[in-house]
């Protein structure tokens, strides 16, 4: 019997109401086969870079999707920076869990 390991997008959002807080970016993954399961994170602004590395494995495309999120409040990570919804980044739970999700989520 074969086992399919959940895939999921990731987006963040920088809140204003959370500017003064120890982190103040809401990490959320979105189960890319069932969109009503997702799951959040709270991450530090040192702690998303981080682990934007760590996930992402390239600190060019880190530093630029952390500056999208510096600049807009908000990124969506694609395979691309600037392409469509439809090239999302996906990322296995063992990824997540890693960045600091709970593994009870996802």
């Amino acid at each position: 019997m074969t086992s399919t390991v959940d895939q999921f997008s990731l987006e963040l959002e920088r809140l204003s109401e959370h500017d003064s807080s120890e982190n103040p970016v809401r990490a959320i993954a979105t189960n890319r086969k069932v969109s009503s399961k997702t799951a959040e994170a709270w991450w530090g602004l040192a702690q998303t870079r981080a682990n934007l590395l760590s996930l992402l494995h390239d600190e060019v495309i880190a530093e630029s999707f952390f500056q999208q999120l510096e600049d807009h409040r908000y990124v969506e990570l694609n395979s691309r920076v600037g392409s469509t919804k439809t090239d999302l980044v996906v990322f296995n739970p063992d990824e997540l869990i890693r960045v600091g999700f709970d593994s009870a989520d996802l």
